[in-house]
């Protein structure tokens, strides 16, 4: 987008308005949602993370020192 703002929070104002809308129905104060018919933004955002040979040891190591000992004990 020309200003920064991403799709998905151009997605997430939408749906806010949509909410906001639907709750004026609710209280009676529209009859129908104005914003009903306007397309959501789709972006594929997903980031795919593979661990190095540190970080498995350095998680076990963190689970072993952390107080909750029921997630350490499943390892």
């Amino acid at each position: 987008m020309a200003e920064g703002i991403t799709a998905t929070t151009c997605r997430h104002h939408i749906k806010l308005s949509h909410h906001a809308l639907n709750l004026a129905i609710y209280w009676v104060m529209l009859e129908t949602n104005l914003a009903a018919r306007v397309p959501l933004f789709h972006e594929n955002n997903k980031v795919k993370h593979y661990l190095d040979d540190v970080e498995p040891r350095r998680f076990l190591t963190d689970l072993g020192t952390d107080e909750n000992r029921p997630a350490y004990l499943i390892t």
